[in-house]
């Protein structure tokens, strides 16, 4: 069976990693990172859904008064990514 991520076209995510960090909460809209549309409980499947609504081709989302993912090929990549969204903090 395909998974989700593949299913919506992104065959080449490999890795993700879930954060918290409160300075990317507090600017994730001015830097127009993709956020969720609603908060959802912590641990659920509607949380992980969520994320897939908004996803499309971003690899990054944030998780609406919660944390963040950050996708890529690699973990290297993946956390790359979220630190480089933390420097523009």
């Amino acid at each position: 069976k395909e998974s989700d991520l593949a299913m919506q076209g992104m065959p080449e995510i490999n890795a993700i990693i879930h954060g918290h960090s409160e300075q990317i909460l507090k600017i994730s809209k001015k830097l127009n990172v993709v956020e969720t549309l609603t908060e959802e409980p912590y641990g659920t499947t509607d949380l992980a859904y969520s994320v897939l609504k908004v996803m499309e081709k971003n690899n990054f989302v944030v998780m609406t008064n919660h944390g963040f993912v950050s996708l890529g090929e690699t973990m290297d990549l993946a956390g790359e990514q979220g630190l480089q969204i933390l420097e523009k903090c």
